[in-house]
């Protein structure tokens, strides 16, 4: 398989230039030919990644996103305490990067995913909240926060299950 997905991505190779992301998913199905791409690719030492680094998802975790995506835009207020508990992490040398779907170029394009960019870097300003960076990928980091993660506990059971469940009875 691994093999099909390179020979895919080699003759492929013009279009993933042509919307200006990478592949960072798994094989793509017969009914999608595109990968899943990003709008800000980042390349990362291996050897020297940052061990103090904290990804934040933006909606639900730092932005209220209490109507959900709506018009795409960023209508909310940040959830209390946001930008003082990123503060606390910047004051302790973390490096702090904002990741989000909105800058999926697979779902919004090139344009709408720099738009997108520029609004949450905006937002981000409006109401000082200081952050390293704002990305679609998961960067190497020390912790991931995020409003709609399931931790795994390194055991593939049925609670593992009943927790992925319970996000979607409620």
């Amino acid at each position: 398989m691994i093999k099909q997905y390179l020979e895919w991505l080699n003759h492929e190779d013009e279009e993933l230039e042509s919307v200006g992301g990478f592949a960072i998913d798994s094989f793509p199905t017969k009914a999608s030919k595109k990968p899943l791409t990003v709008v800000y690719p980042e390349s990362v030492d291996v050897d020297n990644v940052n061990t103090k680094r904290v990804m934040i998802d933006f909606d639900g975790t730092i932005h209220k996103y209490s109507e959900g995506w709506k018009d795409g835009t960023v209508y909310d207020e940040p959830i209390p305490g946001a930008k003082q508990f990123i503060d606390q992490l910047k004051n302790n040398d973390f490096e702090v990067v904002v990741f989000t779907s909105r800058l999926s170029v697979s779902s919004l394009g090139q344009d709408a995913a720099n738009e997108q960019k520029e609004m949450i870097e905006d937002w981000l300003d409006e109401y000082d909240i200081v952050v390293d960076g704002v990305t679609a990928e998961k960067l190497p980091a020390v912790a991931y926060v995020d409003d709609r993660a399931v931790e795994f506990d390194g055991v593939w059971n049925s609670e593992l299950l009943s927790r992925i469940k319970k996000r979607v009875d409620g």
